[in-house]
């Protein structure tokens, strides 16, 4: 009688275990099948769109690296239907005569604000001109710290399903005050839009179109792309690389400029914020001109 009670015990032990693999196995199989689903439908997506890919390139008084950045896009998006907008926050005037001459292209154009209004706002400028007709959009900075080469990488990770992933750089020497604002950012998007552990945000971005959309629509004299993405809860991944020195110019930020940017960031985006954006609204920037691409 002991002996069959142990049999049937382990009898009933191996049926839950059973079913508990039957559950994991569906799981497994509707998630694929909605893996499935949302790339047929970014496919059939792509084919309705002017462009596969658009990259805006925020650009302050630089000239050479813009050149070279161009010109390695060309080699790399071979295949891919692609736009460029450089958009010029109000660099020097034989910068942007630089620009108007040596970059312009067809599938590259040029925006000028009429004022100096930041590396944030000039992002907001260009994602707003590319949104309607790119599938997806890509920011990178204007210096060639971001690497061209993962573009394909980038896009592969949106194909697997993903809102928005930032390419994010090992960690490098930098200033004390670099790096703690750099933390403290990062401790804002997690307490205040709960940003998964051990997920980093860069300049270096790729995103979907309803999410470029989405970015495009925001109405406000602050803008921060990463805290305005974050708060419509996107599915977000990282790509990780590994550092380089860098090679041309300084970072624009000082110590008091972080300080500044940051204080902005909790007081436009913080818990009071939806109190405050009902006050006001209007757009962080003013164009000057924009260029069309040339053939």
């Amino acid at each position: 009688m002991q002996h069959f009670y142990r049999e049937k015990k382990k009898t009933g032990n191996s049926g839950h275990k059973h079913s508990s693999h039957k559950r994991n196995a569906d799981r497994q199989q509707l998630l694929m099948e909605n893996f499935r689903l949302r790339r047929k439908e970014r496919h059939r997506r792509l084919k309705t769109m002017k462009y596969d890919i658009g990259i805006v390139i925020p650009v302050y008084n630089a000239t050479e690296t813009v050149k070279e950045l161009l010109r390695l896009l060309m080699e790399l998006l071979a295949g891919y239907r692609w736009q460029v907008c450089l958009v010029d926050d109000h660099s020097d005037e034989e910068v942007f005569r630089y620009l108007s001459n040596q970059c312009l292209r067809e599938e590259v154009s040029l925006i000028r604000l009429s004022q100096n209004c930041g590396q944030q706002n000039a992002v907001l400028c260009g994602i707003r001109r590319l949104a309607d007709s790119c599938a997806t959009l890509v920011t990178m900075d204007d210096d060639l710290q971001n690497p061209p080469q993962l573009l394909r990488p980038l896009i592969n990770k949106i194909e697997e399903g993903y809102d928005l992933v930032y390419a994010v750089a090992d960690e490098k020497a930098q200033p004390f005050y670099r790096k703690l604002g750099s933390h403290l950012r990062n401790l804002f998007f997690t307490l205040v839009f709960h940003l998964p552990a051990g997920t980093r945000v860069s300049s270096y971005r790729i995103m979907t179109h309803q999410l470029a959309k989405k970015i495009a629509a925001w109405d406000g004299n602050f803008f921060y792309f990463s805290a305005a993405a974050l708060r419509l809860n996107p599915k977000i991944a990282n790509l990780r690389y590994p550092a380089e020195e860098k090679s041309f110019g300084n970072s624009g930020y000082s110590l008091r400029k972080l300080i500044t940017l940051y204080l902005n960031l909790v007081w436009n985006y913080g818990p009071l914020a939806k109190q405050k954006r009902g006050k006001k609204s209007g757009c962080p920037y003013t164009v000057q001109s924009i260029i069309e691409g040339v053939p």
